[in-house]
This record gives structure tokens, C-alpha cells and sequence, in this order.
């Protein structure tokens, strides 16, 4: 699983949303946020057993609680 934890607190003025990923390229990470959703997107890093699946992509969609105010969002890496 590339996302293995995510953690979601919201304050009376924010929402932080901690995501930890796991092997993964963090260059292909995409996050994009709606009034209701995050959707947290990407690849898996190229390494891999021989002999089993692997898919290349991953995706996480994660309610909000409430809508936030879509003209003040910061990310952080």
C-alpha cells in the first residue's frame, strides 16, 4: 500500500491533512481537491518482486469534513 496512514484534523479555521506514502515516486504525486474530496494520486516506485503484481498507479480519495474556502489551499511536501 503506498499510502499507509493518513491522518485528517480540522481546527475552526483549516483542515491539515497528513498523508504518508510509501514507495512511490514523489515526482508523479498529484493532489487535487474539491469542495467535498482530496484526491491523492500517483505511481509506484519501479521497484518490485519478480512474480507479482504490481500495479503502476495508486489513488486515495478521502472526504472532508466540511468544504474549505477554495481560494486559500497550501500543500507541502
Amino acid at each position: 500500500m503506498p499510502i499507509w496512514e493518513i491522518k485528517l484534523h480540522d481546527t475552526k479555521t483549516e483542515v491539515i491533512l497528513k498523508a504518508y506514502l510509501s514507495e512511490v515516486q514523489l515526482n508523479t504525486i498529484d493532489v487535487k481537491i474539491s469542495q467535498e474530496t482530496i484526491l491523492i494520486e500517483g505511481e509506484w516506485d519501479e521497484s518490485s518482486v519478480e512474480g507479482y503484481f504490481h500495479p503502476c498507479r495508486f489513488q486515495s480519495l478521502i472526504p472532508l469534513p466540511y468544504s474549505p474556502d477554495c481560494g486559500y489551499i497550501c500543500t507541502s511536501w
